[in-house]
């Protein structure tokens, strides 16, 4: 609870400003992946048909704090980050990445005047006034709402009234029908498969939040002799690839992961992306036209 207070008396604080551009913060409100960035991707790969967009990032855990704009795939991943390099290599838009997002915003509308800025992980950045900010939570932990140190929560359950719609991500399992939650809309995700190397003994790693979820994937489709959980947006050495290689399998990893690997022989990933059966109920809260529908 020290967290979410600290957080509020930092809202308090903090002057929320409106931009003359539609904005969209995509986020969650726990500790651990619930599918914050393969939205973004699913979102922003649908309205780029339509709309100019622009994607915005603080890119955690990079090794540069200046500001960085990703144009083409010829960057440095340390340097922008991990989740903003896939992104834009699963976008092909521009990602400005930056700690200071307001600052970012008004630098993305001087030099591409966009449509829609769209914003990966910040429903706890409190500087600008999002026209819409969208939930995403983890199935599993709809029940038993517990807020940090004795959950996995930064805020508790009665902040979903400053969220416009919550998205429940399923992953790979059975959803339920959800149309409304805490008494926001609501609808739900689930993960499908688009890359699956054919093997059938591998090694396996990942630096991700939930690398639970990706072991249990990794069964499913293979006999996994070894696998090897890092931290989220972990950068790999030699050494720790070469203990990885000492199987002598094929090893597997996700996209995320694959990026940050300097040599990939032998290395290979498995990548999922986003679907949302709702996608038009969703389009209509947000107020695009129907043409836009899928």
């Amino acid at each position: 609870m020290i967290y979410y207070y600290l957080s509020k008396i930092h809202r308090f604080l903090k002057k929320s400003q409106k931009l003359n551009k539609k904005t969209i913060a995509i986020g969650n409100f726990s500790f651990g992946g619930t599918g914050k960035t393969p939205f973004v991707i699913f979102l922003s790969n649908y309205l780029k048909h339509y709309y100019k967009i622009v994607i915005l990032s603080r890119g955690y855990k990079r090794k540069d704090k200046n500001i960085q704009i990703i144009r083409d795939n010829n960057i440095n991943v340390e340097i922008v980050g991990d989740e903003p390099y896939l992104i834009h290599l699963k976008t092909g838009l521009k990602v400005i990445v930056y700690k200071n997002r307001l600052l970012a915003s008004n630098l993305a509308i001087e030099l591409y005047n966009p449509d829609i800025l769209i914003y990966d992980d910040a429903l706890q950045y409190w500087k600008i006034n999002f026209d819409y900010k969208i939930l995403l939570l983890d199935y599993r932990y709809l029940k038993g709402w517990k807020v940090f140190p004795f959950g996995l929560f930064r805020e508790p359950i009665s902040e979903i009234k400053r969220i416009d719609f919550v998205i429940v991500n399923f992953k790979f399992e059975e959803p339920f029908e959800i149309f409304e939650f805490m008494g926001k809309p609501a609808s739900f995700i689930t993960y499908k498969v688009v890359n699956r190397p054919d093997f059938k003994d591998v090694v396996g790693f990942c630096g991700v939040a939930d690398s639970k979820s990706f072991y249990n994937l990794l069964k499913k489709f293979y006999n996994v002799i070894y696998f090897k959980s890092f931290p989220d947006h972990h950068y790999y050495n030699e050494k720790e690839l070469k203990l990885l290689k000492s199987f002598k399998l094929p090893i597997i990893t996700t996209l995320k992961d694959y990026v940050k690997i300097q040599n990939k022989e032998g290395i290979y990933y498995l990548d999922i992306e986003v679907e949302m059966k709702d996608f038009n109920r969703f389009i209509d809260f947000l107020g695009f036209p129907l043409c836009f529908k899928i």
